[in-house]
């Protein structure tokens, strides 16, 4: 359907087609050769919800204390960034630590150095705090801000009615002047 999109208003509009896909290290070269073989998707967006191949794996919202799986979403999560192949990267504050703050702290921190080493922006998820779910996670963007880590804002859609959430976003671009994080009006796509 988007590609047929894509053909029919090639003369009006410059369609984008992306996919959100989580970096599984024993899976990836072949989810690149099948993006590729089927062609049309332009960039890919991270989002990391399991760590390791999801396999026998918890997924990363769920409430958890385990340093051990924090630091295995970070580690996760840098290693993707360094195949530079991802356009940002959704939802950087998903994991739920509820453990101590000077443990997420730590390892978010190393996260978002990579994130900044890797040119790679941070999503401020709205569609996470439409839900009223853990994040946006403000300690993650203060983090962010003091990093240096450029961000977008992302709706996530995964109803119609998520697209247009104004309070949403208002309360959003209230953060990100309060942090003073570095909001980007558009990204350069990288291509797969």
């Amino acid at each position: 359907t988007l590609t047929a999109l894509r053909e029919e208003y090639k003369n009006d509009i410059d369609i984008k087609i992306g996919i959100e896909t989580e970096y599984y290290p024993a899976l990836f070269a072949d989810l690149l050769d099948l993006i590729r073989a089927n062609g049309g998707i332009d960039y890919m967006i991270l989002g990391q919800h399991w760590v390791g191949n999801e396999i026998n794996e918890r997924y990363n919202g769920h409430p958890t204390a385990d340093e051990t799986l924090l630091r295995r979403y970070c580690h996760q999560i840098m290693d993707a960034l360094e195949t530079g192949k991802f356009t940002y990267l959704a939802h950087p504050d998903v994991i739920h630590f509820v453990g101590d703050t000077h443990i997420y702290r730590h390892h978010m921190r190393q996260l978002a150095r990579a994130a900044k080493q890797c040119d790679t922006p941070l999503e401020i998820n709205l569609l996470g705090a439409l839900c009223g779910k853990h994040y946006p996670n403000e300690i993650f963007w203060e983090i962010a801000a003091e990093e240096g880590c450029q961000v977008i804002l992302g709706l996530d859609a995964h109803a119609p009615a998520h697209i247009m959430n104004l309070e949403m976003e208002q309360r959003a671009l209230e953060m990100v002047q309060r942090l003073g994080l570095q909001l980007l009006e558009t990204v350069p796509l990288r291509s797969i």
